[in-house]
């Protein structure tokens, strides 16, 4: 039942942060899915029974350090990203505004070679944090911790 209730609060944690970024960056409704680190596997691009925003995720050697990744718009029907399992409420939320801001990126994508996108995700991640006015400050400390560790 505890399990339940946590996993409740990511849930809504990331809905929150979803709605906020769509809103606030003009983009569409965004999925989130969770991730966690699992076997590596494989499959056929053509198997219409593959996930092609997973294949996308676990494409590579998977990095532990991988908090969220964003889906290439260009392959999911909605703007989708990933969030790793095990997170605080916070920092989950965090994570989804860090992803949705590369949604946004790649909407405007440009050939500007001076852009830091990396840099720009992470400003709109505290950023948004704080203009959405759902944690207070120590959630937030804990956060900025625990997205260091």
């Amino acid at each position: 039942m505890q399990a339940t209730r946590e996993l409740s609060r990511l849930l809504d944690a990331a809905r929150c942060a979803a709605t906020f970024a769509s809103t606030d960056l003009g983009l569409d409704i965004i999925a989130t899915r969770f991730f966690e680190r699992g076997p590596p596997w494989s499959y056929v691009l053509d198997d219409p029974t593959v996930d092609s925003a997973l294949a996308d995720l676990n494409f590579g050697t998977f990095d532990p350090a991988l908090m969220g990744k964003a889906c290439d718009p260009t392959t999911t029907p909605l703007p989708t990203v990933w969030v790793r399992v095990g997170l605080s409420e916070c920092l989950t939320a965090a994570v989804v505004l860090h992803e949705a801001r590369h949604l946004w990126q790649f909407s405007r994508a440009t050939a500007d070679a001076d852009r830091d996108d990396e840099a720009d995700a992470q400003w709109y991640m505290w950023n948004g944090i704080w203009r959405m006015h759902v944690f207070d400050h120590a959630e937030v400390a804990g956060a900025v911790r625990e997205s260091s560790e």
